[in-house]
């Protein structure tokens, strides 16, 4: 194997932290640095000899401990030390952060709407409530309103995956539902039912959209969103101002007809 790669080094002779880790752990491709290192120690030997010499003749013997490089072994096992504990470290935060993606996408296992039966309720809405959000849309394919909402509760679902979304004929979840109350969206939670509304009232009438559906639901705090407001206010004012001005040129035209 090899290595294709620029190494930056302080100076000839000398191998970096990363080399010296891979070269511990037998990375292929590393095995120069041994080579490195023994060269290393082996021309700090010959300078040594050759300064101890040189002091021989001058008469003035050198403390070998000042100049030699007899504790090159003793830095290599505390460069081991330091970098088992650098793996260490690595490998711990690795195996956090794998547990953490794990768990998030355990969580994020839903994306869309899932049809219910009167018969699961209990185990898909109920109990499935008590580690996430169940969101359960009463509904019939002959309601205008429960087609609107259908088509942005599709759309919920798939932005929020860790949402459990479902939906359910009314008359098959409860008997002679009105359909005057339709749609009714049921929200659980930790095996309770935490919100119910009923029409589209609050979420903006036959106008709604994706974002007032998910403005809703993050107000209960089934989901995130990065709205700031309520989106289906800025669109309530700017109709009321489309409707001020067409009674006004209409008043206009009135005028001018008279």
């Amino acid at each position: 194997m090899s290595i294709n790669h620029k190494v930056y080094r302080d100076h000839a002779g000398t191998t970096t932290e990363w080399e010296d880790i891979h070269s511990k752990h037998g990375t292929a491709g590393y095995e120069y640095v041994k080579d490195i290192k023994k060269a290393h120690r082996e021309q700090m030997n010959v300078d040594w000899t050759s300064a101890e010499a040189s002091n021989i003749n001058n008469d003035g013997p050198r403390d070998r401990n000042t100049d030699s490089d007899d504790s090159s072994d003793d830095e290599d096992f505390m460069d081991d030390d330091v970098d088992s504990k650098f793996m260490e470290e690595y490998r711990q935060r690795r195996i956090a952060a794998l547990k953490a993606q794990q768990a998030q996408r355990a969580k994020e296992k839903f994306g869309r709407v899932t049809h219910l039966t009167r018969a699961d309720y209990v185990k898909e809405v109920t109990e499935g409530s008590e580690d996430c959000w169940v969101a359960l849309h009463l509904y019939k394919d002959s309601s205008e309103k429960c087609r609107i909402f259908a088509e942005h509760f599709n759309e919920l679902a798939n932005r929020h995956p860790a949402l459990k979304c479902m939906k359910i004929i009314s008359t098959d979840c409860i008997e002679n539902y009105p359909d005057a109350l339709l749609p009714t969206i049921l929200l659980y939670n930790e095996k309770q039912m935490k919100k119910k509304w009923v029409g589209l009232k609050e979420f903006g009438g036959t106008k709604m959209d994706a974002n007032s559906l998910e403005w809703e639901f993050a107000q209960e705090g089934a989901v995130k969103t990065d709205l700031e407001s309520d989106p289906m206010a800025k669109k309530l004012i700017t109709d009321a101002m489309e409707e001020a001005l067409k009674r006004d040129l209409l008043a206009h035209q009135i005028e001018e007809t008279e």
